[in-house]
Formats: C-alpha cells, sequence, structure tokens
C-alpha cells in the first residue's frame, strides 16, 4: 500500500513538473508583463488569451502569438512603444488583435488628490478626468519594427500601430492596420526599405500615408486604402558619383534633388567612398487613388574662394540607379 501510495505522488508530480515546463514555452491564459524579451534561440508562444506589455518588446529568437488580444500599455503618450524584431529573431502572430492604451492610473491618483482636497468640486474633476483619458488613449501608439529578421501576420487586426520594416522578410495575410489618427501629422502606417515583402488582402486606414517603400517594389495583392491622404509612396536608391573631367571624383558638394520650383526636396548623404546616396521618389498615389509621377532633377554645388562648381542630371527612375555625373572644374 505504501509503495503504491509513493508511485502515485511520484506521477502527480512528475506531470506537474511537465505542466510547468510546458508553460514555459507556451503561455495560456491572461498574464501581464514588463519589459518582454525573447533570446536568441528560445521560442514563446503566447495563445488562447488577453495579454499585455507595459513597456517594450525584444525578440532575437521566436515568439508566437496566436488567438489573443495584445495590449501595449502606454506609459507616456508622447513615447512610442516598440515591438521590435532584432536580426535573426522572428514574430508570428495568427488571429489576434494588437492594440495600445495609455496607462491611466497615475493620472486617475493625481485626481483623486484634487476630489479629496475640493470634494464640492467632485463632478467636475470626475468629468475633465474622462476628457484627459480619452485624450491619453487617442494618443497612445506602438510600432512593430522589423530589424533584418521574420514577420508573419495572419487574421491579424492592428489598431494605433504601425510597421517600420528595414531588411528581412515579412507576410501580410488577412490583416487590417488602423493607426486612428493617433500619429502625428505626415506619419507612415506601412514603411517597407529593402524588405523582401508580399501582402494579400490587406487595409491600411487612417494614416497621412499609407504606404511608403524604398528600395524595394513590394507585391501587393488585394490592397485597400481608406482615409489616407496618400495610399502609396515609391522611392528608390539613387547613388550619385560626381567626377571633373580628368575623372577624379570629388567630394564635399552639396548634392540635392530639387522640384520645378528650384526648393531643395531632400540632400544627398556624402557616404565614406565619396558618392552621394539618398531616397528619390518615382510616383505616389494621392488619396483619390490617383497616380503623380515625378520626374528627378539633382543639382550639384560647391562655392570655391574664386569659382563656383554646378553639375544637373535629370531623369526618371523605376529603379535603385546609379548616376555618374561630371563638372566643369
Amino acid at each position: 500500500m505504501q509503495l503504491y501510495a509513493r508511485a502515485l505522488r511520484f506521477v502527480v508530480v512528475t506531470l506537474i513538473l511537465a505542466s510547468a515546463l510546458l508553460l514555459a514555452d507556451n503561455v495560456a491564459a491572461d498574464q501581464d508583463f514588463g519589459n518582454l524579451t525573447v533570446a536568441a534561440g528560445e521560442t514563446l508562444t503566447l495563445t488562447d488569451g488577453n495579454f499585455t506589455v507595459e513597456d517594450n518588446i525584444e525578440v532575437s529568437g521566436t515568439l508566437v502569438l496566436e488567438n489573443c488580444s495584445f495590449d501595449m500599455i502606454n506609459e507616456f503618450s508622447a513615447v512610442e512603444n516598440e515591438i521590435r524584431i532584432q536580426p535573426g529573431g522572428s514574430l508570428t502572430v495568427r488571429d489576434c488583435s494588437l492594440t495600445s492604451t495609455a496607462n491611466l492610473t497615475p493620472v486617475r491618483a493625481l485626481y483623486d488628490q484634487y476630489i479629496e482636497v475640493d470634494p464640492d468640486n467632485a463632478t467636475y474633476y470626475e468629468a475633465s478626468i474622462e476628457t484627459a483619458f480619452a485624450q491619453l488613449n487617442a494618443t497612445a501608439v506602438f510600432r512593430v519594427v522589423l530589424d533584418d529578421g521574420e514577420l508573419l501576420l495572419n487574421r491579424v487586426n492592428m489598431t494605433s500601430g504601425r510597421l517600420w520594416l528595414v531588411d528581412g522578410n515579412a507576410t501580410l495575410f488577412d490583416t487590417r492596420l488602423d493607426g486612428e489618427m493617433s500619429f502625428p501629422e505626415n506619419s507612415t502606417g506601412l514603411f517597407i526599405e529593402d524588405t523582401s515583402f508580399l501582402a494579400n488582402n490587406l487595409t491600411l486606414a487612417n494614416y497621412d500615408n499609407c504606404l511608403r517603400a524604398v528600395g524595394v517594389a513590394p507585391v501587393l495583392s488585394n490592397v485597400n486604402y481608406a482615409n489616407c491622404t496618400t495610399q502609396h509612396i515609391q522611392e528608390w536608391w539613387l547613388n550619385v558619383t560626381v567626377e571633373d573631367t580628368a575623372g577624379e571624383r570629388l567630394g564635399g558638394l552639396h548634392v540635392a534633388q530639387r522640384d520645378d520650383a528650384g526648393i531643395a526636396l531632400t540632400v544627398a548623404q556624402e557616404q565614406p567612398d565619396g558618392s552621394y546616396v539618398d531616397w528619390y521618389e518615382e510616383y505616389r498615389l494621392l488619396g483619390n487613388g490617383n497616380r503623380a509621377e515625378s520626374q528627378v532633377s539633382i543639382t550639384v554645388m560647391k562655392i570655391y574662394e574664386f569659382y563656383s562648381l554646378e553639375g544637373l542630371w535629370e531623369g526618371d527612375l523605376d529603379g535603385n540607379t546609379q548616376v555618374a555625373i561630371t563638372v566643369e572644374t
């Protein structure tokens, strides 16, 4: 009998330990996190629950979110919380809603102090706090940053958030990104730079610029835009080298893209090899769907003590381009 009891206790303990180990990698149930970090080589799955993160998320390993709601708690409305996928990291989100709300506890505590000191005006303070809560939640935002990692969104509803993709691979299916007009003026909802990008049945809503792509043409199928000042901006890298008539490369120049009125739109950055790199616009789809195409005008200028140096290149861009400009010195 004692042997049977010991065997039974052993089985129970083993089951408890196995369950604990399972939950270490697969968390199901409501749970709050502070900073959430998934280290390289680790895998964390959050499923079937309501999850909140009070700060930022850093993914160097593998993070999977399935069948859940996920809330990024914004401590200060001026700060944009972040889910960052580091090089080699992977984030997969399926059947989830992602959003951001403000941490209202400090504001509630402040107004409670006002009411305690001035109870006769409690009704006024309660009305004021509702207005404050609404303003804070309206500006609580977050972003998902891809830094040469992997991102998959499938049947995801993302509100008060945006995607910032630089290198790596990103795939979006049946997904809606809604900025809810929470971002500052001229903000972009989906930014893609040098990233392999595929999307099908994607909705982008309530951003000034819904989509901006640099250096790559994203593969898009069935994309819907709603309430966007600009639907899609397509830009390419332009690498400019400036040489004199003897073939010597020149540095320390002002290389700029200008509009028809001669106003500088962007100024290229000089690289260590003496070339100049910047992004230049091929076209943009306006909010009404009309396409506006740009002609690139590149000016080169430097004023010396006794003479000035000038050069000009004009053309249309439909891909990453290298341009050589020869100037008289």
